[in-house]
């Protein structure tokens, strides 16, 4: 009884972290990408057909988890809490199915410690608490292992084939899990061939999907291909989770050595159990495949790996419950440093998501009929946006000054006021081009800050024509400046633009450094800049 009580305490903490202030926060980008995406015809989401969401890309992830997602909305509504809320539930599953391995493994100890790590691990708990496929894809790959495990028993493989096939259409990178549990299932000899077969018929729509996009995938902005960054930042997420950024944190924490020291023999001892070594080999497949892309993609994420790391946690757990005596106690220190994680990203604001929705609402409710709206952050806009106001998308497609400007003289003459919402985290106006042509051609009233959000409240100026005057300036074989250009900047800063012409792409990425001189010889002024082409991308593209 004590011990019933004991488990059902684990997961009801595990949930309570979870669910505590789900809809504090607003939807960030992909998250508003996922509820608009999700509101969409069956049909269109099979398709991938995802123009509706403002984002002007193909959609890179399987259908299933937005179909999920779409007929979930239909029953529970779309708001914040209703579609995190699917996340919690698999998380929850996850956690329950990690404790079910853990007392496979470990007996009570193990389903202690499994419960326990496994529901307040920085990540797991960050993911099953956003609307994304992160959590929905962990849990189904671990209800399929513990299914995979029970294999003796017929009846389970049409329940692990239909699970597997679920996974590869909620997340592309769970093939790394069906190829961990193929391995699984020649090392015990215990096989259905009816249910791999049927996994290996929906392997061929999955894959007629994925190899087109994989060909055509390329993010001009990125962290640099540098294996020790992604190393570091993927260790520290699993310990600590996101950083107050998003990003891998300045220098390396070196205390975070001392949990690693705990993990390793963890592992060894976990090895002792059949089970443990059979969930190892899924876990190597999960984390193993996807770093070693890391190093080579050209973006990379830690939640990449999500379910490599859930395996690892239940790893983990199974080797302290082999030695209750030292594993008890150091599994309730790992447990802390978990608490004090998620609490700190769950009470401090610095650890908060973008706050779209208190901007945009006031947007909404300010912006009157005549005014125009323009906005660089599509879906979590068009997700809360309720005003009159037109609202169009800032014209950064191509990326050049000419058609930008004729947007500000076509669009903003016309009405009474403009109201600009920018976020320079995301990477559609990266020289700030179209904020700068703003800035010149009208009059600013008002700016605010909202984190990184910012939002200008314009007012029709006297606008500018631009002229361009000829260079011939000369760049090795491949790169010459031809024209050059001056735009009235705000306070006397003006602008300059540069107009390049390649003859064959540069071998590498190439920059600019343009100094502003006095008579004397003196700098007043220095920018450093990446050329990049009407895409964003980088010189070298």
């Amino acid at each position: 009884m004590i011990r019933r009580l004991l488990a059902l305490v684990l997961l009801a903490a595990a949930f309570a972290v979870r669910v505590n202030g789900l809809d504090r926060e607003s939807f960030w980008w992909d998250e508003a990408y996922s509820a608009l995406f999700a509101r969409e015809p069956p049909a269109d989401i099979l398709r991938g057909d995802n123009w509706a969401t403002g984002s002007g890309e193909a959609e890179n992830h399987p259908p299933g988890y937005y179909l999920a997602l779409h007929f979930w909305g239909q029953a529970a509504g779309d708001g914040e809490f209703s579609l995190r809320f699917v996340s919690v539930l698999a998380g929850m599953v996850l956690v329950a199915t990690g404790g079910y391995l853990g007392w496979q493994a470990a007996g009570f100890p193990g389903l202690v410690l499994s419960l326990g790590l496994l529901g307040v691990a920085p990540p797991l708990v960050y993911y099953a608490r956003e609307a994304r496929m992160f959590a929905p894809a962990a849990s189904l790959a671990a209800l399929s292992t513990a299914l995979l495990l029970r294999a003796d028993r017929r009846r389970v493989w049409p329940t692990w084939a239909g699970l597997t096939i679920a996974g590869l259409f909620t997340f592309y990178y769970y093939v790394f899990v069906l190829v961990g549990q193929v391995a699984v299932i020649i090392l015990t000899g215990r096989r259905s061939w009816k249910a791999l077969g049927v996994v290996g018929l929906a392997l061929l729509p999955w894959a007629a999907t994925l190899i087109p996009k994989v060909l055509s995938w390329g993010v001009p902005f990125a962290l640099p291909p540098d294996p020790v960054l992604r190393l570091r930042w993927t260790w520290e997420f699993f310990w600590l989770g996101l950083s107050a950024a998003g990003v891998p944190r300045q220098a390396f924490n070196p205390a975070l050595l001392i949990p690693g020291a705990a993990l390793i023999p963890a592992l060894a001892l976990a090895a002792r159990s059949k089970t443990t070594r059979l969930v190892g080999i899924i876990t190597a497949f999960n984390l193993i495949p996807p770093l070693l892309i890391a190093f080579r993609a050209p973006a990379y994420h830690p939640r990449y790996v999500t379910v490599g790391m859930a395996f690892l946690v239940l790893l983990l757990a199974a080797g302290l419950a082999t030695r209750p005596a030292i594993g008890l106690p150091v599994g309730a220190g790992l447990m802390a440093l978990g608490v004090w994680a998620v609490w700190t990203q769950q009470i401090n604001p610095e650890f908060w998501r973008t706050d779209y929705r208190s901007v945009v609402a006031a947007v909404s409710r300010e912006a009157r009929s005549e005014d125009l709206v323009v906005f660089n952050v599509p879906p979590p806009f068009r997700y809360y946006y309720r005003g009159t106001a037109p609202a169009v998308p800032a014209p950064v497609v191509p990326y050049r000054a000419e058609p930008m400007l004729d947007f500000v003289r076509e669009r903003t003459t016309r009405a009474s006021r403009v109201w600009y919402v920018w976020n320079p985290e995301v990477v559609t106006d990266p020289d700030r081009l179209f904020d700068g042509l703003l800035e010149s051609a009208l009059i600013k009233e008002a700016e605010t800050w909202a984190g990184g959000l910012r939002l200008t409240r314009y007012r029709p100026g006297l606008g500018f024509e631009l002229t361009w005057r000829p260079a011939a300036y000369e760049f090795g074989s491949t790169l010459r400046l031809t024209g050059y250009a001056l735009v009235p900047g705000p306070a006397n800063a003006p602008g300059l633009l540069l107009r390049w012409e390649v003859d064959r792409m540069p071998a590498r990425p190439l920059g600019v450094r343009v100094t502003l001189r006095d008579r004397a010889g003196d700098s007043w002024a220095a920018v450093d800049r990446p050329i990049r082409n009407n895409r964003f991308e980088p010189a070298d593209r």
